[in-house]
């Protein structure tokens, strides 16, 4: 049995963060119901690239769901998810903040019909606030809460090479919803759980970043700090053949056996004084651009001081390490073809081997058999489908 196995979710959502939350909840063996626009479905169906006509972020965020088409809009829709609901044990939403409210589909809605609801909300800048309304995506959440403007170089801020606030609110909502469901099974109370992107980066922002502002009695700039470019033990340095090697020798010990290792004992001292690290960048971008990536990879093999090769996407992918920890592996896509997938990066004596994986679901896969299980009637669903309804 999986730990989460006895639990069923209503998922609302679209895009990301949400589905990514409710995948790792399903791969720990809750029960994920997707609710879909009828006809439409979520956006990433179809949002390039496409992998055999699916989009390939939906293939890889949706296995282990059932799919349920349902005009949330109409009368009958409403009823059918106050139905789900009552059987359910948590919800999880999308949408902008008060639309599921307007439907008469928000927490305190819910809790009349399933007390017990464990009932969050997903958004980009929380359910209250300036900027509850506003629209927003990744990057400006990234924006806002200052991560974007300590990411980069001389040349002004770049966009992170992952969707952190995404990534951020999937996670925040997983731990969320575990947590409510914890607290519920303490005390039989339902509750609702608000998660917004830029809370999540922006106490992530603060953790790297703002005790060294507080020091420095003033705001500080992207390479001014030990984690944004300011130190040379701390650092990304280009090799002879144009590529790249990161180097985190931060701690005494790590700084000295590199030292050792490129023979350069004069570098030892003095190492994090900001004075001295200009001339210690200089001196390292000397030294790395002597070999390859590759050669120093073997160079400093069995070495211990933090020194890892900058690895494209397809380097990481098919890297030693991650297939000896089993986070690639093959299952069923939409259509029964067999694609490669993420595994759930969290290893627990509970979760074995994925070979437990469901297929993605088609659009509305499951609804029939579903809505028979809360007591509908052939009839009743050829004609919700006759009306749009399904």
């Amino acid at each position: 049995m999986k730990p989460l196995e006895r639990y069923k979710i209503l998922d609302v959502t679209q895009r990301l963060p949400g589905p990514l939350c409710t995948m790792i909840l399903s791969d720990m063996g809750m029960d994920v119901i997707k609710i879909e626009e009828p006809s439409k479905g979520d956006f990433c169906r179809s949002m390039p690239p496409l992998y055999n006509n699916q989009g390939a972020l939906f293939v890889f965020l949706n296995r282990n769901k059932r799919s349920v088409t349902l005009d949330l809009k109409s009368a009958e829709g409403r009823e059918i998810f106050l139905k789900m609901t009552s059987t359910a044990d948590a919800v999880l939403e999308g949408f902008k903040p008060g639309f599921m409210g307007s439907l008469k589909l928000g927490y305190e809605d819910l809790r009349q019909v399933n007390p017990a609801i464990v009932y969050c909300s997903l958004s980009g800048y929380g359910q209250d606030g300036p900027y509850r309304d506003r629209a927003g995506h990744d990057l400006n959440y990234n924006a806002l809460s200052g991560i974007l403007a300590m990411t980069g170089n001389e040349d002004g801020p770049v966009p992170p090479g992952a969707l952190l606030a995404d990534v951020a609110g999937g996670l925040g909502g997983v731990i969320s919803i575990m947590m409510g469901l914890l607290h519920r099974g303490e005390t039989g109370q339902g509750q609702y759980i608000d998660v917004s992107m830029f809370d999540i980066l922006l106490s992530w922002f603060c953790l790297a970043n703002v005790a060294e502002s507080v020091g420095a009695n003033r705001s500080l700039s992207r390479g001014e700090t030990s984690f944004t470019g300011k130190l040379a033990c701390y650092q990304v340095y280009k090799t002879a053949d144009g590529r790249y090697v990161s180097l985190g020798a931060l701690e005494p010990k790590f700084w000295a056996q590199f030292c050792d290792s490129i023979e350069r004992d004069d570098l030892k001292l003095d190492y994090l004084n900001d004075e001295r690290q200009a001339y210690l960048k200089e001196e390292l971008r000397k030294i790395f651009v002597l070999k390859d990536r590759d050669e120093w990879v073997s160079h400093f093999a069995g070495k211990d001081f933090c020194f890892e090769p900058v690895k494209t996407a397809q380097e990481s992918l098919s890297d030693i390490h991650v297939l000896a920890r089993k986070l690639i592996f093959e299952a069923d896509g939409c259509l029964g073809e067999r694609i490669k997938q993420l595994n759930l990066p969290l290893k627990s004596s509970a979760l074995k081997d994925p070979t437990y994986y469901a297929r993605p679901p088609l659009l509305g896969e499951h609804t029939d058999d579903i809505l028979l299980q809360l007591g509908f009637d052939i009839l009743a669903i050829e004609e919700f489908r006759r009306k749009g309804t399904i």
